[in-house]
């Protein structure tokens, strides 16, 4: 049986070779401008991730833009 692994990360490919949902970089300038942050988790935003524990991060701030984002859609819903 075989696992489509690429699919499973959400990796497509594009026309410039592999791309994926990550590489969309357009929800961290929306965050920035969301609520004040960390000197370091601005950094981060702005300059990307370096090693892993950026990456944990990043994706611990992901998860936190997508929580305010969903509050931001209902009270504009209202």
């Amino acid at each position: 049986m075989a696992v489509d692994y690429f699919g499973y990360f959400g990796i497509t490919k594009g026309i410039n070779g592999m791309t994926n949902k990550w590489n969309d970089k357009s929800w961290q300038k929306d965050f920035l401008n969301m609520k004040s942050h960390s000197p370091a988790d601005a950094k981060l935003l702005m300059g990307g991730v370096k090693g892993l524990k950026d990456a944990w991060r990043l994706g611990v701030l992901h998860v936190e833009y997508e929580r305010l984002k969903k509050i931001q859609e209902e009270q504009q819903q209202q």
